[in-house]
């Protein structure tokens, strides 16, 4: 067997040995709310919104991170150890099978909704500006710029302070890596190997004495 797939409460994990790739996916189901001075969402605008988060996700946080297997890994018969790309998606479910449940809040253009996850009973609260780039931070000689879906979306794959790694928001003072403004976890959008542990931890549990290292990006 050289494909495996394991469902965890915060996403499922499908492991392709023939086709040399790992994908992560969410299923989110959505409640759609406004707030006083926005229109109510219309089915178009929230077909766009998904589709505007999906997109994100899947370019920032799918392109640069490979798996390696480690030196003393077991390999499964036929399989000749290569790096594994990773990718990730997600699926707007309508049933009861979902990962998280996604509060999307229509809030009035420009305006600012502060957006948030809850790892334990998986909850994500975004807004509707969350796929629009914004100031984070005004530093010379550069400007941090960020999308509040990609940032939230890296706390529900495990960046948070009570996972394996112990990575949270990387703004804060607490955090040892306050100082790596362009981080995804800190106030820009570039991935770090640090921020695929609680995933890699996950995938290292798919086949017996199969193991990864993570082996792109910085």
């Amino acid at each position: 067997m050289l494909t495996y797939y394991k469902d965890t409460p915060h996403f499922s994990v499908q492991l392709s040995l023939i086709k040399n790739e790992v994908k992560i996916t969410q299923r989110w189901k959505y409640t759609w709310t406004s707030k006083l001075g926005a229109t109510a969402w219309t089915y178009p605008e929230k077909r766009k919104f998904h589709a505007a988060a999906d997109k994100l996700i899947w370019s920032v946080w799918g392109t640069p991170f490979e798996l390696t297997p480690t030196p003393d890994s077991v390999l499964p018969e036929k399989y000749h150890a290569r790096p594994l790309r990773v990718y990730f998606d997600i699926e707007w479910v309508l049933g009861t099978n979902q990962h998280w449940d996604v509060n999307a809040t229509k809030i009035p253009r420009g305006s600012f909704e502060q957006s948030f996850i809850i790892w334990e009973t998986r909850k994500i609260s975004l807004d509707s500006e969350d796929t629009v780039s914004t100031l984070k931070k005004f530093s010379r000689p550069k400007n941090y710029y960020q999308r509040g879906v990609v940032h939230e979306y890296g706390h529900t794959i495990g960046n948070i302070p009570y996972t394996a790694g112990r990575h949270g928001d990387e703004y804060l003072n607490s955090s040892p890596y306050l100082h790596d403004f362009p981080s995804i976890m800190n106030v820009g959008e570039q991935v770090r190997k640090r921020h695929l542990d609680y995933v890699k931890q996950v995938v290292n549990t798919l086949i017996p004495g199969l193991k990864f290292n993570v082996s792109k990006p910085l």
